[in-house]
């Protein structure tokens, strides 16, 4: 028996919930700081900002949500009722309507979502090389 490649495994997955428990820590200090940054920035009068050759920038992404008190099958009706046939299976996707709706609220500023939902936005900075 190889137990030489059994421990090795064995010290990779405990790296791995090693990695994991720590990168959870670092999101959850990302999200507590991301309020601040989108602040600073939007005092600052800035959309980006580069630093040591990354760039910071504001990102936006359109999220659909469920209106509160709307049924999922009723949104499906009114989604229906406004032609977008492509996003229902007596079901749909909010991510994939969100794609949607970000793309249709940057090219039509009078953009009217269906009956059942409405538009969150939500903020964060990003970095890119």
């Amino acid at each position: 028996m190889d137990v030489d490649t059994l421990k090795t495994l064995k010290l990779l997955i405990e790296k791995k919930r090693r990695l994991q428990a720590e990168l959870k820590e670092v999101q959850k200090e990302i999200d507590e700081m991301q309020p601040r940054a989108l602040q600073i920035m939007a005092d600052e009068g800035i959309q980006n900002l580069r630093i040591d050759g990354m760039l910071l920038y504001v990102g936006r992404d359109v999220r659909p949500k469920i209106k509160e008190g709307w049924a999922r099958n009723e949104v499906v009706d009114a989604l229906k009722e406004a032609g977008l046939f492509d996003f229902v299976k007596e079901d749909f996707n909010l991510r994939t309507l969100g794609a949607y709706f970000k793309e249709a609220t940057a090219t039509d500023d009078d953009f009217v979502f269906p009956d059942g939902l409405e538009m969150t936005e939500h903020f964060e900075i990003r970095l890119r090389r």
